[in-house]
């Protein structure tokens, strides 16, 4: 899978055969059909792999959490670590894969792109819903917060993913320092 993993993000899935991956691995192409039909359920099974690591378990903490009574100070280290935390080695190689493979269907489904954020999307929600019930935050609607909120966060790793800049700059902690200041006035209930 790591090797399946590797060869999809740096060559593209279509690039990739089981071929190139049984001679990576140092076994034979039919050692591989011994578990898997077709490249497609390669794929698929990576996606699993991926989709069932919860993100909260790698960003959320108590002390993330107890900055929830900061709301600007929270979603600012929550940006933080979510761009960190998509900065590992892995989530670079799948967050590569799938740039290339966002279209792709196997059996009419959309297995990379439709899951991918659905974890950071449901934490996200959870917390938006809980600000508005306490009336911390204007009453919109969930996936509309989410979206505002993540998508600047998505161009942001997607600049420096394929630009010659580290994530471990002063440029990138300044966008998601505007980002969040700019998010944070656009949402807050005038008294916050």
């Amino acid at each position: 899978m790591d090797v399946a993993l590797n060869l999809f993000a740096e060559k593209g899935f279509a690039e990739s055969s089981i071929r190139h991956i049984a001679r990576e691995v140092g076994i034979r192409e039919s050692a591989i059909y011994n578990h898997f039909k077709s490249k497609d359920d390669i794929l698929k099974a990576l996606m699993e792999i991926r989709n069932s690591k919860s993100i909260s378990e790698k960003i959320l903490n108590d002390e993330l959490l107890n900055e929830l009574s900061k709301p600007q100070s929270f979603f600012y280290k929550f940006a933080k670590k979510l761009i960190d935390f998509w900065n590992t080695e892995e989530e670079t190689k799948f967050f590569r894969m799938i740039s290339m493979e966002q279209f792709r269907k196997i059996n009419g489904e959309n297995i990379i792109s439709d899951k991918y954020l659905s974890d950071v999307k449901t934490i996200l929600e959870t917390i938006f819903d809980e600000m508005i019930k306490h009336k911390v935050v204007k009453k919109l609607e969930l996936n509309l917060l989410v979206g505002e909120f993540l998508s600047p966060l998505h161009l942001i790793r997607l600049e420096f993913l394929t630009g010659k800049e580290s994530f471990r700059n002063k440029k990138i902690t300044k966008k998601i320092e505007s980002h969040v200041d700019f998010f944070w006035n656009s949402i807050k209930l005038s008294e916050n």
